[in-house]
């Protein structure tokens, strides 16, 4: 089943989508993690659909799975030298990110004031929101992709850490 969703203020953001933006979603009860914010896409039109950031143990290896892909085509993009064609694995590559961190948190992804980063959020790699500012003014930068892998690097340990204290309570 396919469905046309117009992108709410809550995932506008120059770097992905505008507000009003018609997009089409198809297969919401698949278990996938691209495109970017499709759950949240359908969660912010109150279209019933699996909600990730309620129970993360079957997504986050999906991120980390993909993210090792992304990484891979990136990593051979910039040892070619070919930067021009990084954007969209880049702007993948940081969805990625941005739905990992958002749903170890418990929430679904959501933008406020332009800002990417929720500052409320407790499971985080230090200096987040400064480090994505950075590469998502710059994403086909080189230090743009390796800020991101060490992001994802951190992340995954704080991750880790987040689900050993939820299984000792």
């Amino acid at each position: 089943m396919t469905l046309v969703i117009n992108v709410d203020h809550h995932l506008s953001h120059p770097l992905f989508y505008r507000e009003g933006e018609s997009l089409e979603l198809r297969e919401l009860e698949s278990v996938t993690v691209l495109p970017p914010f499709k759950y949240e896409l359908a969660h912010y039109a109150n279209i019933s659909t699996l909600k990730p950031w309620e129970g993360t143990e079957k997504f986050i290896p999906l991120i980390l799975a993909e993210w090792k892909n992304i990484h891979a085509e990136l990593l051979h993009i910039f040892e070619k030298r070919e930067k021009h064609a990084a954007s969209a694995h880049m702007k993948n590559g940081i969805a990625l990110f941005l739905q990992f961190i958002y749903w170890v948190n418990g929430k679904p992804v959501g933008f406020t004031n332009n800002n990417i980063i929720d500052p409320t959020l407790a499971v985080a790699p230090s200096n987040t929101a400064e480090r994505i500012a950075f590469i998502s003014r710059r994403p086909t930068l080189y230090q743009s992709f390796i800020q991101l892998g060490e992001l994802m690097i951190e992340m995954e340990k704080q991750y880790a850490i987040a689900a050993l204290k939820k299984r000792k309570k």
